[in-house]
């Protein structure tokens, strides 16, 4: 498996947040990776990368010959780069097949290529149709979600392996649905993984910093374990993705409930910083 592309059928899922932070588990295990943005001018992949601002030149200026690899390619951990979308262009103004040709001559560089593709089932989905050897269909914690993940997983069809990772799920009264019912009523579609809420997670990658998240955390453990499923076919049941569920509960009231001395400690430190600005 080299190719891997991250669809949904619904926006807002975390597949971009997921994307960037599959990419960080296999960098960290001393894979090399290259992310790839396939959202074509709403492209965000550079920001849980904190790559906002060093992001010049795109995967469209390399295709087009307006840059050199070492342009456009950007190295964000060791073993993980990141190859940003155009922004001012959308897919109907993008050539696929010269972006493909792109990932042909990139694919002897790295053992795992990343692709984030754009929500909904249009000419980005067709691109990576070509491009990936495997799908993970990425389901938030909703029938809306799961619902359209089963429509977009029919869409890829035979185009190569395809399983779908529950994102942003939660445990006991805050869970909103059942995860037991969505894993149940998935007509024998592969669950690779489901993966916790993590409100540190979350703010890590609003802030530009996800590769700080600890591999030690729950959702650590529930990213490098839905890997191992996807890439080995290891099935775990269902308790044990429903321990890691009450484990990243666990954590986030543990930082809720942080004594208000540290808390101060830390925010006088940080005032310090600036001064010394």
């Amino acid at each position: 498996m080299k190719c891997l592309a991250l669809a949904s059928g619904k926006g807002g899922v975390g597949k971009t947040f997921l994307t960037a932070s599959f990419g960080l588990a296999l960098a960290r295990q001393g894979a090399s990776v290259l992310l790839l943005d396939g959202d074509m001018g709403l492209r965000n992949l550079d920001l849980p990368l904190g790559m906002e601002k060093q992001t010049r030149y795109t995967s469209w200026d390399l295709a087009r010959g307006r840059c050199f690899e070492e342009d456009s390619i950007l190295s964000v951990a060791p073993h993980l780069d990141f190859l940003p979308a155009a922004e001012e262009e959308d897919w109907k103004a993008v050539s696929r097949p010269a972006l493909s040709t792109v990932l042909e001559d990139l694919a002897d560089r790295y053992d795992y290529i990343l692709i984030d593709c754009p929500a909904g089932l249009g000419k980005g989905i067709r691109f990576a149709e070509k491009a990936a050897d495997a799908w993970l269909i990425v389901v938030g914690p909703s029938w809306a979600s799961r619902r359209d993940a089963l429509k977009t997983a029919a869409c890829i069809g035979k185009q190569g392996r395809a399983a779908l990772v529950f994102n942003d799920f939660q445990t006991g009264s805050d869970a909103g649905v059942s995860l037991a019912e969505l894993i149940d009523s998935v007509d024998g579609l592969q669950v690779a993984g489901v993966i916790p809420h993590s409100s540190k997670g979350n703010r890590l990658a609003q802030q530009g910093r996800l590769k700080e998240y600890q591999r030690d955390s729950a959702f650590g453990k529930a990213v490098e374990l839905t890997l191992k499923s996807f890439l080995t076919g290891t099935v775990y049941p269902l308790s044990r993705w429903q321990s890691l569920l009450q484990k990243a509960k666990k954590e986030d009231c543990e930082r809720e409930n942080r004594p208000a001395g540290s808390l101060l400690l830390r925010q006088r430190a940080k005032a310090a910083r600036w001064r010394r600005r």
